[in-house]
């Protein structure tokens, strides 16, 4: 697997987010639905979080660039600073072709989080 990361920060309002974008060169890992690969890893990645005390207090989705839904899990943190307003933040990831995926940790409301969401792509 190969991974490339970046930050989005906006001066103008509170909240970030982190975005890494995954290639999947793994040979059984290809072999499965993206669907359910994305979703294996954000179950991985929310019990991860709540192993560091983290808390999931909700749910939602949102359509990508493709129109398919994304699943977002919105998760509070006991940790607060001006990255991340409140200690909340959301978690999602999704297949953006069939071995490429975007992992989203964003503190940006839900409407911003969803626009990253919609508007990502890779070419």
């Amino acid at each position: 697997m190969i991974s490339n990361d970046f930050f989005i920060n906006d001066t103008a309002q509170t909240g970030s987010a982190f975005v890494s974008i995954l290639t999947i060169f793994d040979e059984i890992l290809t072999k499965m639905n993206p669907d359910a690969l994305s979703e294996l890893f954000l179950i991985g990645g929310v019990e991860a979080a709540k192993e560091n005390g983290d808390t999931e207090i909700g749910k939602w989705m949102a359509a990508d660039s493709r129109g398919r839904n994304v699943s977002v899990t919105t998760m509070s943190s006991g940790d607060e600073d001006a990255q991340m307003p409140h200690g909340v933040y959301n978690i999602s990831i999704w297949n953006l072709d069939s071995t490429t995926y975007a992992l989203l940790v964003s503190s940006f409301d839900e409407y911003n989080t969803t626009q990253i969401i919609k508007t990502l792509t890779v070419s």
